[in-house]
């Protein structure tokens, strides 16, 4: 068995909007830093690496964020751009460790209780992201 890693949720220092989600209080909120928060990712895929290995780690997955699409609980107060963003300067930070590792998303959610107001707020094609 090996982690699926998710990369989401900033850091109360860095959080934009500090609103708990959930028991562990979890910031919900896009980073205030990109830098900052490429350079908290850096760190923690490295440590990954230099506890487990290389070839160990290159066989596990990592998510950018989780649910970016319910931005009232998940992302709250960003954008779908905001997570492009997020997206590309995640990547780039893990792929600088090693080009081979996995990093994948959004996983996003299909419960929207007001299918009205969230109808094409991610549409498909937004998923292509190119990188």
């Amino acid at each position: 068995m090996r982690p699926f890693v998710e990369l989401g949720f900033s850091p109360a220092p860095l959080s934009t909007v500090h609103d708990t989600t959930f028991w562990w209080r979890a910031e919900g909120s896009p980073p205030s830093d990109y830098n900052k928060w490429a350079d908290l990712v850096h760190a923690f895929v490295q440590h990954c690496v230099d506890r487990y290995g290389i070839a160990e780690v290159r066989q596990w997955y990592f998510e950018v964020w989780n649910e970016p699409n319910l931005y009232e609980s998940f992302f709250r107060g960003g954008s779908q751009q905001q997570y492009f963003e997020l997206y590309k300067v995640t990547v780039q930070a893990v792929k600088t460790i090693d080009p081979q590792l996995r990093v994948g998303g959004p996983a996003t959610s299909n419960f929207n209780m007001d299918q009205e107001r969230f109808r094409n707020r991610w549409p498909l094609e937004s998923y292509l992201i190119p990188f």
